[in-house]
């Protein structure tokens, strides 16, 4: 495994440059500290960036790349697969603010939309646009 860097405030200050969402230290709620699987324990990023464009995104990644700081990419953090947890601290990359709905091509039945778009908002939209996008509905426990 690579040996990967901690953030320094030079770093820190880099990110900041490039992004107005940008949480450390106490402003860092303990939730993105693991995802909904307990058995992938918990473990504290050391930064969250929320970025909101694309533009951003790839600034951020440039720095850590740079930097050998590692990053673990979140969403809605539901997961059950431990892939939003960051085991090795450094950057997480939330990209809940990259919420849009960007276009529909009608004529293929093809939807773009940005990363942190929450699969029902989605249903949802679509069931506006007179299509429908499945979701999956949990069992009812009712007996």
């Amino acid at each position: 495994m690579e040996k990967y860097n901690q953030l320094t405030p030079e770093i820190i200050a880099q990110i900041q440059a490039v992004s107005d969402h940008v949480l450390v230290g106490d402003d860092i709620n303990v939730d993105f500290a693991r995802d909904e699987m307990p058995i992938y324990g918990t473990h504290m990023p050391d930064l969250v960036v929320q970025p909101t464009s694309t533009e951003e995104v790839a600034a951020v990644m440039k720095i850590c790349y740079e930097n050998t700081i590692p990053v673990t990419p979140r969403g809605a953090g539901t997961g059950l697969a431990g892939g939003a947890v960051p085991l090795l601290g450094g950057v997480l990359m939330d990209t809940s603010k990259m919420n849009r709905i960007l276009n529909y091509d009608m004529e293929n039945f093809v939807v773009e939309i940005e990363s942190g778009v929450l699969l029902n908002d989605l249903a949802n939209d679509c069931l506006s646009k007179g299509m429908m996008y499945p979701r999956i509905r949990a069992k009812s426990s009712h007996v």
